[in-house]
């Protein structure tokens, strides 16, 4: 069945449900989330203005937040093209945005944030845990930390990783590190059924971090946009990988000389979002790093998505019943639809349909077989 059929039935859908738009970034890309009132977003935009530049172990003087700042353990260098890339090549490169420098603008802790960025795999070389893999929360130095105790890594990494699995990795003290991906801790589950992690071609990675619960947990999302291929016209066309929270039972490693616990949640922002990857090359492009607004309506999510595991539906003496993650869906929060984009006053008894279920994480949908 169509992709595009998919997301004409789901955006028509929408006429009967209060939805808002969050907008579009710098990009053209479909913010899932607002920008948080009175903060600065941090854009890569200023990779295409058309100098090209090699940056190793120093700032980016085009920067125009002079966050951009090297922690490389070993590189090449982050050559930007000055076109709108920048590729990072070596042993450890580490690019780090660095919202607690002050040198051009004032200073801000990434707190609640939404990452959104396009990423190449060039060439077969790197650590099976390389790949597209980005880092938030973390201290300035990163691995490193101004005591020397390397206890301020304090990184939630999202992961596609070059085996082909994802994951958010947890790192509180250097090296120590644990992670958890949608089958449980210390699991990675397979994001490519199996392969590895594609060569030259554009990935799209959107990673989602906030807290919750009054700000005593955290919560992870991942998306994957997989079919503009660097082009993301219309927003993007991203599909829910998977979501991964830290409610306290979550340890991370040898933690001895640092004065917390090894399950310690990473409540604060600390000010610094890292892209990585360890002996082979990255290409990047179309980079954006928000404060986001959390109590503001969301947009429409996910479009075109073909994959929607949180949506199961199950049928039973002649009713249907649809569940998101686990739990019974109230019918005021369902729309029905035929391929052919008819609303349904219901769910029909047997054949392909689409069903719609507006969440407080926006609109979620999925195609679903029904039978007698």
């Amino acid at each position: 069945m169509s992709r595009l059929i998919d997301t004409l039935v789901c955006i028509a859908t929408l006429a009967g449900f209060a939805s808002a738009q969050a907008g579009l970034d710098t990009f053209g890309i479909t913010k899932f989330y607002p920008t948080k009132a009175g903060t600065r977003e941090w854009t890569s935009a200023h990779w295409a203005n058309g100098n090209n530049r090699v940056i190793t172990y120093a700032p980016d003087p085009d920067d125009p937040t002079g966050w951009t700042d090297d922690h490389s353990a070993s590189t090449n260098g982050f050559h930007i093209d000055g076109k709108g890339t920048m590729t990072m090549s070596g042993g450890s490169p580490r690019f780090h945005i660095n919202s607690t420098i002050t040198s051009k603008v004032a200073a801000q802790l990434f707190e609640n944030t939404e990452y959104t960025a396009y990423y190449m795999r060039k060439g077969a070389s790197g650590a099976a845990y390389g790949g597209m893999i980005v880092g938030a929360r973390s201290g300035p130095l990163g691995h490193a930390s101004s005591g020397g105790n390397d206890c301020d890594a304090t990184t939630y990494y999202g992961r596609f990783r070059n085996d082909g699995k994802w994951d958010v990795e947890k790192e509180l003290k250097h090296p120590g590190s644990t992670y958890w991906s949608g089958s449980g801790f210390n699991t990675q589950d397979p994001l490519w059924h199996g392969a590895l992690l594609p060569q030259n071609r554009w990935i799209g990675m959107k990673y989602l971090v906030y807290n919750i619960d009054n700000d005593t947990h955290v919560k992870f999302e991942l998306y994957i946009d997989t079919l503009s291929n660097g082009n993301p016209v219309s927003g993007g066309h991203w599909e829910k990988v998977g979501t991964v929270a830290d409610t306290g039972n979550w340890t991370s490693g040898d933690v001895s000389g640092c004065n917390y616990a090894q399950n310690m949640i990473i409540i604060p922002g600390h000010g610094t979002f890292l892209m990585r990857t360890d002996n082979d090359t990255a290409v990047y492009k179309m980079v954006s790093i928000r404060e986001i607004d959390m109590s503001a309506p969301v947009s429409l999510r996910a479009q075109g998505s073909t994959r929607e595991p949180q949506i199961q539906v199950q049928q039973s003496n002649g009713a249907v019943h649809v569940f998101l993650d686990g739990s019974v869906v109230d019918e005021s929060k369902i729309r029905w639809s035929d391929l052919n984009g008819k609303l349904l006053p219901q769910a029909p008894r047997t054949g392909l349909a689409l069903v719609c279920v507006q969440t407080a994480q926006g609109m979620q949908r999925k195609v679903v077989m029904l039978g007698e």
